[in-house]
């Protein structure tokens, strides 16, 4: 398909915003596109996303006009693809099949919406509404106007029924539906992100200048921190091995033209500056080859340890290279900085959105990001969500903890990554001490839920290091041992933790934690401090770095947690408790124990004990269960451990007992099944709508979501975000409206630390809050009396929940 591009013409006097002609954007929109996709899904739905736009009360309002009348757009533009392919030829635009045409419909009719379910695009109320305008209207000249890009056979709005729209759905047998898939959530997305760049008249790409920078600095910074470590210590020692015989091995896959690698290395090996030279690797050799600079995105399971792997990062980069963390607590500073100076300056006010937007997109060369944005992004049909997925175009992607994922998701975002790497020209490398089975079991299922169907080109991702370095010495660190008491209650346990000098303990739910902690506070014990989810990020990482210091100190520590603390974080104590629990949890919770491997008994290395027990309540019934029982997961998780962990089993020994674990969830468990929806299943039917509605954590299982904003005296925050929300903005000021939403979004965020995020399951009693209604997603916790350091929020307020 060859596109003329227009000069100006006497269409000009068509606008598409109050200072934008409409073939201005619509070139500019084109090119923007054309950025992100060359498809021929792509450029058709760039050229006609607007053509709705030269509906006369559209051009009214813009020129500040009050009208009653149907004004919009989207519908007419997507008319007007339907009225041209009566006329047209499909593969006049290099389309070859209708399921393209019905993609681009769905792209052009919600393109300030969300993608739809491709059997349900239209809405019938809106096709009625856009009816009764063309019976008066039918003669605006969108043929004339796209002739100046695209020869083709005139046409006219009416020679499509808006009744026909009703019906457009893909009806044909797909042979490859992923395709249609990519096509469409990719065209989708870039044409959102062109459309309001173009908006904006934002020429700034921030992640261009990023890798220009990285070009630079990225391998000598790395290599100067690498250098250092080299001969600092046994473990660093063994550390670097592993390293190198990762880096040959990649290099061997790079050569083999593979794009999804595996790192198994224990608990403790550095995998995070591991995942950092890999990414330079490919950043150098393949950079080079494709004549690419790749940015780097390190996905990780949990906030807490986003700002530990953006600390390490920054330590390594320094201010050479930008590490950008984009999660929901993240603070900006260069955008708060630029809020002060945005008041009668508009210059700053544009330099302030196209900071803002970029934070939006994910424009920028190095990213630390969680599960949560990164998995819900690739499977999102919403406008929002959707806008960085251009940027993850181009990009080496490091997923570390992957064991924190649904088991069932193991293997279908291993292959949905493979598939999207190979589209995409991007890298990954999937990381962990407990490496699931990352390939499909050989069991025939229906068509519809069957991976090596919808992913046919799926291959296991090459493993870089393996399981010889699990043999050395220093990985020799710990000792799982069953308690005598197999089944124990609160009591004898507490009996138990009291003998320990300083040791940490993990139990399933908030209600346990807590009241272990109070019983461990009768036995006037010094120093316990509890971990949870309803403690504020403030509080939580004060609780961290305390119980760092006193066992740096040797002093002791008795830290009684939740599995929050389980994957990624740094602390090292002597002994650690565990709860019953799936096989994966227990070695991540293991992995705080003798995790640098330096205790010692009269000066010979000796190993840290993990105590592993079954909590039970007065009627002897399983703790664990209240999490990973009662259909929430298969009766052998736990069943599993409590088979395997029958008396006591070394660190080496583990991952014999892991690799049985993880071909047995491979053969057992649905891929893609993630409470009542199957991924898979979905993608073959191309329900985007459905598939937006993914959410890692269900609200279902672990209950409805609240969020608390914990005050301080006199402090002002609250009282400012309520200023912000009852602020109105001129409605046509597109710069004072942006503005204002980021200045929200700045507040929100300067209060993040003090947020408690609890999940409230039916028939529990939530803590007060003053306000009836949420403030942008906040209750404020109504008395002060129910937050405290020592026992996080609502302490009274008896609770199952799992984080």
């Amino acid at each position: 398909m060859e596109l003329w591009t227009p000069e100006e013409n006497d269409f000009d006097s068509f606008q598409s915003h109050t200072d934008k002609s409409l073939r201005v954007h619509l070139q500019g929109v084109l090119d923007g596109a054309h950025r992100h996709d060359l498809s021929p899904v792509a450029t058709v739905a760039a050229l006609f996303h607007d053509l709705g736009k030269l509906n006369p009360h559209f051009q009214a309002k813009l020129s500040g006009k009050k009208t009653i009348e149907y004004s919009k757009h989207s519908y007419l533009s997507a008319l007007a693809f339907a009225a041209f392919c009566k006329r047209n030829k499909l593969s006049s635009l290099g389309f070859t099949s209708k399921a393209q045409k019905t993609a681009v419909l769905a792209i052009i009719c919600r393109h300030h919406g969300h993608l739809p379910n491709m059997n349900d695009i239209f809405s019938l109320n809106e096709c009625e509404a856009m009816s009764d305008f063309l019976a008066s209207h039918d003669a605006l000249p969108v043929s004339e106007f796209l002739a100046q890009w695209l020869p083709h056979e005139n046409f006219k709005l009416t020679d499509c029924h808006t009744s026909e729209l009703l019906k457009c759905k893909i009806d044909e047998p797909l042979t490859n539906p992923l395709e249609i898939f990519f096509q469409t959530q990719w065209a989708f997305a870039s044409l959102i992100e062109s459309d309001k760049r173009d908006a904006g008249s934002n020429k700034y790409f921030q992640r261009e200048s990023e890798l220009e920078t990285a070009r630079t600095h990225f391998s000598p910074r790395l290599q100067n921190n690498l250098n250092a470590l080299e001969a600092d210590s046994d473990l660093n020692k063994v550390r670097t091995a592993i390293r190198k015989d990762a880096v040959k091995n990649l290099r061997e896959g790079l050569q083999n033209g593979e794009r999804t690698f595996s790192l198994t290395a224990p608990t403790g090996a550095g995998k995070t500056l591991m995942l950092l030279a890999l990414a330079d690797e490919i950043r150098v050799l393949d950079g080079a080859k494709n004549h690419t600079d790749y940015s780097v995105t390190y996905v990780l399971p949990f906030l807490s340890i986003t700002e530990q792997v953006e600390k390490v990062c920054a330590q390594v980069f320094g201010e050479t290279l930008p590490i950008t963390r984009a999660d929901s607590r993240t603070q900006n500073p260069h955008i708060e900085k630029l809020l002060e100076e945005t008041d009668g300056d508009p210059q700053k006010q544009s330099e302030l959105i196209r900071e803002q937007f970029a934070a939006d997109t994910f424009d920028h060369a190095f990213i630390v990001t969680t599960f949560v944005q990164f998995c819900e992004t690739l499977m999102s049909n919403r406008n929002a969500r959707l806008l960085k997925l251009p940027n993850f175009a181009r990009t080496i992607f490091l997923l570390d903890e992957i064991q924190a994922l649904p088991p069932r998701l193991y293997t279908f975002f291993a292959a949905h990554l493979h598939e999207f790497c190979e589209r995409f020209n991007c890298y990954v490398v999937f990381s962990t001490a407990t490496m699931p089975a990352l390939e499909f079991a050989n069991k025939c299922l229906e068509e519809k839920r069957d991976p090596k169907k919808l992913f046919p080109r799926y291959k296991t991702p090459r493993e870089l290091a393996g399981e010889k370095h699990f043999d050395h010495d220093v990985f020799d660190r710990y000792l799982i041992r069953r308690v005598t008491e197999w089944k124990i209650k609160r009591e004898a346990l507490t009996q138990l933790i009291s003998q320990e000098e300083s040791c940490l303990v993990v139990v399933n739910t908030i209600e346990d934690s807590r009241c272990l902690y109070e019983l461990l506070i009768e036995y006037s014990i010094d120093k316990v401090l509890l971990l949870n989810t309803h403690f504020t990020p403030r509080d939580r990482r004060a609780k961290l770095e305390e119980s760092q210091n006193r066992l740096a100190n040797g002093e002791r520590v008795i830290l009684v947690s939740t599995q929050l603390i389980e994957a990624g974080v740094d602390i090292d104590f002597p002994v650690v408790f565990r709860d019953l629990c799936p096989l994966p949890n227990l070695i991540q919770c293991a992995g705080r124990c003798n995790r640098n491997g330096k205790l010692k008994i009269d000066g010979q290395r000796t190993r840290g004990t993990v105590w592993f027990f079954e909590l039970t309540d007065d009627e002897d019934r399983s703790r664990a269960e209240l999490i990973y029982g009662r259909g929430r997961e298969p009766e052998w998780f736990l069943g599993f451990s409590r088979e395997k962990i029958a008396d006591s089993v070394s660190e080496r020994e583990l991952l014999t007992v892991q690799r049985e674990y993880f071909d047995k969830t491979r053969d057992n468990l649905s891929v893609g099944q993630h409470g009542a929806m199957n991924l898979i299943e979905e993608i073959n039917a191309l329900a985007f709508k459905n598939l937006g509605e993914f959410s890692l954590i269900d609200d279902k299982t672990f209950g409805e979501e609240r969020r608390y904003f914990v005050p301080d005296d006199n402090d002002g925050d609250w009282e400012k975000l309520e200023e912000l929300a009852a602020a109105k903005t001129p409605r046509n000021n597109y710069n004072a409206s942006r503005t204002h939403s980021i200045k929200i979004e700045t507040q929100l965020r300067a209060m993040s630390d003090r947020v408690v995020t609890m999940r409230v399951k039916r028939g529990q009693t939530p803590p007060p809050a003053s306000n009836v209604e949420p403030l942008l997603g906040l209750l404020r916790l109504a008395n002060s009396f129910d937050y405290s350091f020592e026992n996080g929020l609502c302490p009274d307020n008896q609770t199952s929940a799992i984080i």
